[in-house]
């Protein structure tokens, strides 16, 4: 599906650091429709393409509205937003995409934010609301001037508990929160990297019951050793260097392969395997996936053969 043209239409200010944008398609044609969870990558006007989660429910089918935090150490995307970006500018926006589904038919569900991490957990927290379920959020924020979309969060009929060490509150437990749920409950986290590497390591349950979104990624050396990938339907094999990926070693052969964020947590790269096994470094294959290595992410995986066949 061709990208939308998409019209800002409103800015507000959220917390410190944070605004909300309100996007409706330029033709006034009805959006796609989007599970919570969802988000959609921009095309901003300074060549930068960059994924926001949607806040809107799904079922508003006017517009979207993504909520994003300046950052300070970022490539550009959130600096030109908040610096630039206005009432009216229009812009290219790919129709949405999801990495971190709500199980809908959960009786419980426990979602934990951390800081512009509430953003797709709002939408969740939203759609259970309807749905009649059971919630409960645990949101935590350097302080209440920090904490986003709190005000309206507090008003649905979730229990909802903050964290706020700026402000003097205790901190975030993650191990009570899961020693504390009800049987079946499933799990949702979307915050800072270090966050969800300890509310991984805090689980109790199988991890067919705990979901995670990240916004930037840790990956590491991309590709430690380096490898040969034959190319199934061009014909040629190309040398993937140690530390070189295995997207850059592609592109600079000419071959044409989608991509956008280049660190394993979009999936827009994914590509299909032939032969070969593949160091998987991305965030969005679960286990299962992984083991069939069926598919890679060729951003951030590597091989751990000497040589992959790839579907191109």
């Amino acid at each position: 599906m061709q990208p939308l043209e998409v019209r800002v239409t409103d800015i507000r200010r959220e917390a410190i650091d944070i605004r909300s944008y309100g996007l409706t398609p330029v033709d006034d044609h009805r959006i796609p429709a989007f599970d919570p969870g969802a988000h959609i990558k921009l095309h901003l006007p300074n060549g930068m393409a960059r994924s926001y989660s949607l806040i809107n429910p799904p079922e508003n089918g006017d517009g979207y509205r993504i909520a994003v935090k300046r950052d300070a150490a970022g490539r550009g995307g959130s600096s030109y937003l908040h610096d630039h970006v206005k009432v009216g500018d229009i812009f290219k926006a790919d129709t949405p995409a999801n990495n971190f589904h709500l199980r809908e038919e959960a009786e419980h569900s426990i979602l934990v934010a951390g800081g512009i991490g509430i953003t797709p957990i709002y939408a969740m927290a939203h759609r259970l609301t309807d749905l009649g379920r059971n919630w409960r959020l645990y949101y935590t924020a350097r302080s209440l001037a920090h904490a986003a979309l709190l005000e309206s969060i507090s008003t649905l009929p979730g229990k909802v508990q903050t964290f706020f060490p700026e402000d003097g509150t205790p901190a975030l437990d993650l191990r009570a929160i899961f020693d504390n749920a009800p049987a079946g409950a499933h799990f949702y986290c979307c915050g800072p990297a270090g966050m969800l590497d300890h509310f991984i390591a805090s689980a109790t349950v199988s991890s067919d019951f705990v979901h995670i979104e990240r916004f930037s990624g840790q990956t590491g050396t991309i590709n430690d050793r380096g490898c040969r990938v034959k190319l199934a339907r061009d014909g040629r094999t190309i040398s993937v260097s140690p530390g070189q990926s295995i997207l850059d070693a592609l592109l600079d052969t000419g071959i044409k392969v989608e991509f956008s964020c280049r660190e394993g947590l979009c999936g827009a790269c994914e590509t299909k395997v032939l032969k070969g096994i593949p160091d998987h470094r991305d965030f969005i294959l679960d286990d299962e996936q992984r083991e069939t290595n069926r598919v890679m992410m060729v951003c951030c995986s590597g091989a751990t053969s000497d040589s992959l066949t790839l579907d191109l």
